[in-house]
């Protein structure tokens, strides 16, 4: 027990010593953070306001369209969004002259960003018209829609008799409130938050496991083909090593998770504003966190320790390390799914299944606690799953570290496991 302490606190001082673990500790929250926030901030930041022209048959149209459009920027938080002139004059020459100014470089001042051609005939067909300089601006394309349709509706309404005083409560808009329902009682609302912190818990484990399983695996490469294994192995055994690498490698993890999920709750604080918006943690998911992260890293760390003591090179190592990955892959492909349906069969069986449960039983717990037998369960499974690992491939270790030049075949692994 000496040695594998011993060994364990080698690995651990000279990771956390090292430049790259401050980065990756410091930089990696950043990063997260950045994925999730700044593209919805840049989308919704306006570059200034969006010179338009509305086209329409009737002048009450285009004034209501116009009227809609001001709106938008009188209740934006940024600056206006819009500036609007209307016009009735529908002909072709005057959409010609209006789409070459959507495209002029030469008169910056009179350069327009859209055109909104709502006449009589677009809207009885039922497709108004807006032309832009791109057609990747949804912000804009969602206000421009919303508008007119709108300004419709409410031409409608007044056209069969309906107060004018009366079609605004008519229109009035009604928001949805998604509550999750948990043993019988409502929550708060959720909305990004719901999608997104599941997402970045999920994407956090699985990259912290894998980069500290890949880290297990070229620590044992390194020494095997430095020859420094001959040294050590005079005075602690296959077995200590291989404990005191998993060990020193894990508690690294742990550190390094220990940090981030302060981080996560500072960054979820109501103080933050749009990142509490998009992230909402609890103490709890980090408790769960470092349960399953412990499973699911002894999983993948024995069978990456496996790996890199069987193999002779990097090359062989990028190999077979695919297929020691190919489970958290799949993790990932099901991880919408398990958001969208936590309780459905599918989330249920690959929450079992020990070499995704670390990751998917998680993600069922942030996304709706399931019953605690089934947390049970899962657990017990992986933690059955870890004790035979362990044994398989230590036994594989304990062989593989001492063979050099050959790649074994499955029939000779099956031996080492057999006589080790």
């Amino acid at each position: 027990m000496r040695n594998i302490f011993l060994f364990a606190r080698k690995e651990f001082l000279e990771r956390v010593r090292t430049k790259s673990f401050l980065f990756t500790t410091i930089f990696f929250p950043l990063m997260m953070l950045g994925f999730t926030l700044v593209p919805t901030i840049m989308m919704n930041k306006s570059s200034g306001p969006k010179n338009v022209v509305v086209i329409t048959s009737s002048a009450a149209l285009g004034d209501g369209i116009k009227q809609n459009l001001l709106n938008i920027s009188s209740s934006s938080k940024e600056a206006t969004r819009f500036q609007v002139k209307t016009s009735t004059d529908a002909s072709e020459a005057s959409r010609s002259a209006l789409l070459k100014r959507i495209t002029d470089d030469k008169h910056v001042a009179d350069r327009l960003d859209g055109i909104i051609w709502a006449t009589d005939d677009a809207v009885s067909s039922g497709k108004a018209a807006y032309y832009a300089s791109t057609g990747s601006d949804f912000n804009t394309q969602a206000d421009v829609e919303r508008s007119i349709n709108r300004a419709v509706q409410t031409q409608r309404l007044q056209a069969h008799g309906v107060p004018a005083q009366d079609v605004e409560s008519l229109l009035k808009r009604s928001d949805l409130e998604v509550h999750p329902v948990s043993k019988g009682e409502a929550k708060e609302a959720a909305g990004m938050e719901a999608f997104f912190t599941p997402f970045i818990l999920m994407f956090m484990m699985y990259l912290t496991m894998l980069i500290y399983g890949m880290a297990v695996m070229r620590s044992v490469l390194e020494e095997k083909t430095s020859k420094i294994f001959e040294v050590m192995l005079s005075t602690a055994t296959p077995t200590d090593l291989m404990a005191g690498k998993v060990l020193g490698v894990g508690a690294v993890g742990a550190l390094q998770i220990g940090i981030w999920a302060i981080a996560g709750l500072v960054f979820s604080a109501p103080a933050i504003g749009a990142a509490s918006s998009m992230l909402k943690f609890h103490p709890l998911q980090f408790v769960y966190f470092g349960l399953f992260f412990v499973l699911g890293y002894l999983i993948y760390s024995s069978l990456f320790a496996a790996v890199g003591a069987m193999v002779n090179s990097e090359q062989e190592a990028q190999q077979l390390q695919t297929w020691v990955m190919l489970p958290l892959i799949l993790c990932m492909v099901f991880l919408t799914k398990i958001i969208s349906d936590p309780s459905g069969p599918i989330s249920f069986w690959a929450s079992m299944f020990p070499f995704t449960a670390p990751l998917l039983m998680y993600v069922r717990i942030v996304v709706q606690q399931p019953p605690a037998w089934q947390i049970a369960l899962s657990v017990a499974l992986s933690v059955c799953t870890i004790v035979a690992l362990l044994w398989i491939c230590g036994r594989i270790y304990r062989v593989g570290i001492l063979m050099y030049g050959k790649r074994p075949t499955l029939p000779e692994i099956i031996k080492w496991v057999k006589y080790a």
